[in-house]
């Protein structure tokens, strides 16, 4: 398995934003250079869910 100083690592590196769930101080969301935004979750010290590219919007056939 990855140690969680690693996937800590990995997040810091990669990631342009994190942010802490106000309603839950475990979790911690972050998105970067890969276009995924990972949650992490403190208690299992490991990333519990992502989602792969969640803003893919075609923005020039709204304005064409």
């Amino acid at each position: 398995t990855t140690s969680f100083l690693t996937q800590f690592l990995f997040l810091l590196v990669s990631t342009f934003g994190i942010d802490v769930c106000q309603s839950n101080g475990n979790l911690l969301v972050s998105g970067g250079d890969d276009k995924r935004v990972k949650v992490f979750d403190k208690r299992e010290a490991a990333i519990v869910r992502t989602f792969i590219d969640p803003h893919n919007s075609n923005i020039l056939g709204l304005l064409i």
